[in-house]
């Protein structure tokens, strides 16, 4: 069983990157944050999200606030990855892990494992 994730950033390497880093999960990338909310009002529903903190088009805590009004059982899947300060991201979105670049790749795979595990 694979767990189903989103990628959400801007530079197409890091959706390469964590396609492969995630080979056996079905992983989706939106290289805007406009392409992740119209993915999520189609309905779609992931384990986890991964969301860069400063996309293109708004910001990673712009995009947060936008799933929290249209897909607020999505909010909680989100992790932040960002090459910038991860405390001040953690700060501002302490609910969020936050993943830095460059990636620990056993942090990655640890994330989309434990998705598939039944809350407890």
């Amino acid at each position: 069983m694979s767990s189903s994730v989103l990628v959400v950033d801007d530079d197409i390497q890091i959706g390469i990157c964590l396609r492969r880093l995630l080979r056996g999960h079905d992983v989706q990338h939106a290289s805007t944050g406009a392409q992740a909310l119209t993915l999520l009002i189609a309905g779609g529903r992931y384990d986890v999200i991964f969301v860069d903190v400063g996309l293109t088009d708004m910001t990673g805590m712009e995009l947060v606030k936008s799933v929290d009004r249209i897909a607020a059982d999505q909010s909680a899947q989100i992790v932040f990855i960002t090459g910038g300060d991860t405390r001040a991201v953690s700060r501002q979105y302490p609910r969020h892990l936050v993943l830095e670049k460059p990636f620990d790749v056993a942090a990655v795979r640890a994330l989309a494992d434990a998705a598939l595990l039944p809350a407890a």
